[in-house]
């Protein structure tokens, strides 16, 4: 310990100085001092890491939180030893022995509303689990959280305080890296996002080296000018149904849209393939109509109230903002967390990673998909076999095709895989770099 630290703990009742030793030891580096302390760790020791990691007695722990208090007091830290001995810290040790699942969600109330743990912004959401970057990043915001909170700008619980809170956040996320590793602290978090997930990846598709390099290449560069818009006009479609679903429209007894849109949509785009044996009656008939209505569910761009379907406030948004709109349909296609969602990240990776110069076969994308999904998903106890993953595109598939990210099907070749246009090679690529980006779970 420090000269300071161990000149507090001299001044400590003999009675006290072992547990409040033990504690600051658990709390700081060697060597550390007082500026290595942080609010935000202070309660997780207080809050989580003493009354379940510790293995002794409820009224132990509440010794040792006060002895704490006695060396910050000691030491010129009040604020701290306030926390030690605060009401809310001792209930908490108190219900941690009591009902722990109700201490996990009063410690997640007490740690947002202490005003030091970093908020999620727009361009940032915390993972749950953290790269050293990641946590680096997460202690220097609560850093300078903490400094807003003692200078008296960001006060907990006034009116508007979380908005100065993700204020603060966003603008030292973005501002220059404390280390100066990187341009940002963001930069620094999506790096080593990135960085973890083509690890995953290799380990999972057996990517060579050289097509992984090149892959981090194309998700670390930054869009580049009429990509997005280009991404964003393809997706008309979607934007004539938001228009066309306006203020409300009330679905048939099935759950279908009602046939006056259907037959807009089959004049507008000419979706029906059976023409002119057969003549389109439900929306059934449109698999591009269908795809899209579902997507704008799966995106909550629309909301759905018994059987009035609705547009939603996101999807207005949406509506007024192509990058909005972008972001909100690629996240809903390409969500790993999701059968179809992951199936579509693989089936994206395998296809702008090719190095093939013909497209290659629906079984080798299949099998390329099968390296992909085995190891996340398995259909009750067997292992996941190749036959499993055909047809796991489709979504992808049947959005792409109605949002031209895929070329039509040439006559008389039915054995090979879909081919991406350049727009859909866009959005493959935008939609992989925000997975990429997105926090580890």
């Amino acid at each position: 310990m420090a000269f300071a630290v161990e000149q507090a703990l001299r001044r400590l009742d003999d009675s006290v100085r072992e547990d409040a030793r033990a504690a600051i030891e658990s709390l700081l580096p060697e060597h550390g001092d007082w500026s290595d302390l942080l609010q935000l760790s202070l309660q997780g020791f207080l809050w989580y890491h003493l009354p379940t990691k510790w293995l002794t007695s409820s009224a132990h722990h509440h010794e040792m939180a006060r002895a704490l208090g006695d060396l910050f007091e000691a030491g010129g830290l009040d604020r701290y030893a306030s926390l030690c001995r605060s009401a809310e810290t001792h209930e908490l040790i108190d219900l941690r022995h009591r009902d722990p699942q109700e201490a996990r969600r009063r410690f997640r109330t007490l740690m947002t509303d202490s005003g030091v743990d970093p908020p999620d912004t727009p361009a940032l959401t915390w993972g749950p689990i953290q790269g050293v970057a990641e946590y680096s990043a997460c202690l220097h915001v609560s850093a300078v959280l903490e400094a807003a909170v003692v200078d008296g700008a960001l006060v907990p619980g006034r009116r508007g305080w979380r908005t100065v809170a993700a204020t603060v956040t966003d603008r030292a996320i973005r501002g220059p890296h404390p280390a100066g590793t990187h341009s940002s602290l963001l930069v620094s978090v999506e790096d080593e996002r990135r960085g973890d997930w083509l690890v995953e990846l290799r380990g999972r598709t057996l990517l060579p080296d050289d097509v992984s390099a090149a892959l981090a290449e194309q998700l670390a560069r930054p869009p580049v000018d009429g990509e997005l818009s280009s991404v964003a006009t393809s997706l008309e479609p979607l934007a004539w149904f938001l228009g066309q679903v306006g203020a409300g429209l009330t679905l048939t007894e099935r759950g279908h849209l009602p046939r006056r849109l259907v037959l807009d949509a089959d004049e507008r785009y000419n979706w029906f393939e059976l023409k002119p044996q057969f003549s389109v009656r439900t929306e059934r008939d449109l698999l591009e109509l269908t795809i899209i209505h579902q997507l704008a569910r799966d995106a909550r761009l629309v909301t759905l109230n018994r059987r009035r379907l609705s547009i939603s406030a996101r999807g207005r948004a949406a509506l007024s903002d192509e990058q909005s709109l972008v972001r909100a349909v690629l996240a809903a296609i390409f969500d790993p967390t999701t059968w179809a969602g992951d199936a579509a990240v693989g089936t994206a990776v395998s296809l702008v990673s090719s190095r093939s110069v013909t497209r290659p076969s629906r079984d080798e994308l299949d099998v390329a998909l099968h390296h992909y999904l085995r190891s996340r998903w398995r259909p009750g106890a067997s292992e996941l076999t190749v036959t499993d993953v055909r047809g796991a595109y489709r979504v992808l598939l049947h959005a792409g095709r109605a949002f031209d990210w895929f070329a039509p099907e040439e006559r008389g070749v039915w054995d090979r895989a879909p081919a991406l246009t350049a727009i859909g090679r866009s959005a493959s690529l935008l939609g992989l770099a925000a997975v990429a980006r997105a926090p580890r779970r």
